[in-house]
């Protein structure tokens, strides 16, 4: 009643998926819904954005496709990565996809 929640307009998280494109990645998860936990998919990977999808590779294959418009994304709480939440087009099930930033110090 008095504390409502500002939505973010669409663009908003438009512009910061297409702001990932190119981002190295150090590894891949994926949530498991059955255990409760996280299990590594992949290694060594990137973001990209491709035509109005977003793409999680890793070193060997894609790994999570899912369009623009209907994956949910959102930065980690540690700034080291980013969850990626939708349909993908891969699989074509429901998939969240944590993706963990590669840092070069």
């Amino acid at each position: 009643m008095f504390f409502s929640k500002k939505k973010k307009p669409p663009s908003a998280d438009r512009k910061f998926i297409l702001g990932l494109d190119g981002k190295h990645l150090k590894y891949i998860g994926e949530r498991d819904p059955d255990q409760g936990g996280e299990r590594v998919i992949g290694k060594e990977g990137a973001i990209n954005i491709v035509g109005d999808e977003v793409v999680v590779r890793s070193s060997e294959k894609q790994l999570f496709r899912c369009g623009i418009s209907d994956v949910v994304a959102g930065e980690l709480m540690s700034r080291d990565g980013v969850v990626f939440s939708g349909e993908d087009l891969l699989t074509g099930t429901h998939r969240s996809v944590i993706a963990y930033y590669k840092y070069y110090r």
